[in-house]
């Protein structure tokens, strides 16, 4: 029997220490969406842990503009932010209801030349995983070595993501789902609460999981899958809504 290397048996990738994270401009963070009030204690934390400043919230909700929400101004919506400086203060898009729109919102600030910052619950290992740029993590993610996650990510409290699991740009992962392994979802993948994916699968382009569905095999671009085991429902639109975004460097 021929001896291996304990380095080729483990890809470095899996274990590797998390590597620094870049600064958002001005050391300051602004928000895209005052909706979900689970912002005001991961701003707590994150702040006491990295220093970085939240100034407050754009929404386009015009009934919000000029007050606070949990603590923190609205300034009003994307007009609003239009007259910013860009350089001033990167932006957490906390947009969740559907991947398609979290997309589009990304891709509207980045193509107006505003940068991307993250938004991570100091609590989660990132040790041995790779990430993009705007990526979201609640409180009481479990994100295992070898991970992979793209630009836009959000990933809800108490989901776990298995090792060497691939996740595309902006994805969705809501609160209690598991992706059990060697998983990978293309962009714009939707995974519902609760939902799991058995181990080594692939999920197409702008896949929606219901709720407490078990995925037990690959899917095709837009499938709406639901049940246990998971069958196709039906198509998404195909609205061209994941087109590449590009964020930056990590």
């Amino acid at each position: 029997m021929t001896s291996v290397a304990q380095h080729e048996l483990r890809p470095e990738a899996a274990w590797r220490p998390a590597s620094h994270r870049q600064a958002p401009p001005g050391g300051k963070v602004a928000f895209i969406g005052a909706n979900n009030p689970e912002t005001a204690r991961m701003v707590r934390d994150v702040q006491s842990a990295t220093g970085v400043e939240f100034i407050g919230y754009f929404d386009n909700d015009p009934n919000k503009k000029g007050r606070t929400f949990c603590g923190l101004p609205v300034f009003g919506g994307f007009d609003d932010l239009l007259r910013c400086d860009r350089a001033a203060f990167g932006l957490v898009n906390l947009i969740t209801r559907d991947t398609s729109t979290r997309h589009q919102t990304t891709r509207f600030f980045a193509d107006n030349g505003f940068s991307a910052a993250d938004f991570i619950h100091p609590s989660i290992n990132l040790d041995g995983v790779t990430l993009g740029r705007g990526v979201y993590l609640q409180e009481g993610v479990i994100v295992q070595g070898g991970v992979v996650l793209g630009d836009n990510v959000c990933v809800n409290s108490g989901a776990t993501i298995s090792h060497e699991t691939s996740l595309g740009t902006s994805c969705f992962v809501a609160p209690g789902a598991t992706l059990a392994g060697l998983v990978t979802l293309a962009a714009g993948v939707l995974i519902g609460a609760g939902a799991v994916v058995l181990p080594r699968l692939s999920l197409g382009i702008g896949t929606i999981v219901g709720a407490g569905a078990v995925i037990t095999k690959d899917t095709t671009e837009r499938s709406i899958m639901a049940g246990v085991p998971a069958t196709a429902k039906g198509k998404a639109p195909d609205d061209e809504a994941f087109l590449p975004l590009f964020l930056g460097k990590t």
